[in-house]
């Protein structure tokens, strides 16, 4: 009976330790799977598209459809992604592509991942994370400091950012905030947001 005990909990033991270095092995490849569909040799960039695509390129590589317009808007299509998995949890997670104009045939000029959840042990354990990659990432950011990351109370009241330059002029923009309804529960909001650089004398969302 006792060795039927031992063996048990040794299978226990091995099974948890396993499943455990899967998860954190799967956590290390979302991370870095995320610092490099953003950041490449010190530009700023979103996936595997090319800034100032036109819409219908960028529709065509990720498989979206006017069905993913955000609010009727031709200038925002979005949809969402699998959840980025955590030690202890999983957050939601979506995408947004985003145009020039309001129009069919603008271009591609800033790409967006959204993360939320209610958990807020959850969304420090993200934040601190996500913080140590880009500090081992990139180079130091011009607006604010990567303490930012750790302001989760403060976003309760406003939301907070930092922000980064590419050597070619575009732009990496990481904000925290939370959003608070009645009756429902809080949920804590990170955007990662890349911009392409700006043309001379031009604006870009």
């Amino acid at each position: 009976m006792n060795k039927c005990r031992f063996l048990f909990l040794c299978i226990f033991f091995v099974v948890t330790f396993l499943v455990s270095g899967c998860t954190n092995e799967t956590q290390k490849d979302q991370f870095e799977q995320l610092l490099s569909n953003i950041h490449q040799d010190k530009e700023f960039i979103f996936e595997d598209l090319i800034w100032l695509m036109n819409r219908n390129e960028v529709m065509e590589r990720k498989e979206l459809s006017e069905e993913n317009k955000q609010k009727n808007r031709l200038d925002y299509l979005s949809k969402p992604l699998d959840s980025f998995e955590m030690d202890k949890g999983s957050l939601e997670q979506s995408v947004v592509y985003i145009f020039s104009e309001n129009k069919k045939d603008s271009q591609f000029v800033s790409g967006e991942y959204s993360l939320h959840t209610s958990d807020k042990e959850l969304f420090v354990e993200f934040a601190n994370t996500l913080k140590a990659y880009l500090s081992d990432s990139l180079v130091e950011p011009y607006a604010n400091d990567l303490s930012v990351l750790g302001q989760v109370y403060e976003a309760l009241n406003q939301s907070k950012s930092v922000k980064w330059d590419g050597t070619d002029g575009s732009m990496l923009t990481i904000s925290i905030g939370a959003l608070q309804s009645e009756g429902e529960e809080t949920e804590y909001l990170i955007k990662i947001k890349t911009n392409a650089p700006l043309p001379d004398g031009k604006s870009l969302k």
